[in-house]
């Protein structure tokens, strides 16, 4: 007898094969399982030739993750999104990534992105990538 797949299995099924195949994390940027958790690579990704790539340096560390971001930060984040300047949004950001980014992971977090000049593009894939895994373990059973 074929076993049946759970609601959240097929659904995920779904939902990949709805997506747009280009928006969705390379294998090598994905969250990986270690004995101490899961970690996530944060890459200084070099854009071009212009003169700030000088100081970027291509590197990558792994960081370790929380299984979950507050509901707080996540709210907080939202809502920036209506203050009008972008200074909201800053702020909420940078908190988000505190929130997501194991405590004690966050110190060294900040040293390698300051170092090696990560930007935005770099903390968005380093975000996609921890939700990711995130969404991917759930805190509790589904129902059913």
């Amino acid at each position: 007898m074929p076993t049946r797949k759970s609601p959240d299995r097929e659904l995920a099924e779904v939902q990949s094969a709805i997506t747009d195949q280009d928006a969705q994390i390379s294998p090598e940027d994905r969250a990986k399982e270690r004995p101490a958790g899961l970690y996530v690579p944060l890459t200084s990704k070099l854009t071009g030739d212009d003169e700030q790539d000088k100081y970027k340096t291509g590197e990558t560390e792994e960081f370790r993750i929380r299984s979950e971001a507050s509901f707080m930060s996540i709210m907080e984040w939202i809502g920036s999104a209506d203050d009008g300047n972008g200074s909201g949004s800053m702020a909420a950001y940078y908190h988000i990534l505190q929130d997501i980014v194991h405590k004690e992971d966050w110190d060294a977090f900040r040293r390698f992105a300051r170092l090696n000049y990560c930007e935005y593009e770099d903390f968005k894939d380093f975000q996609n990538a921890a939700f990711e895994a995130i969404s991917g373990n759930p805190t509790k059973q589904p129902a059913g």
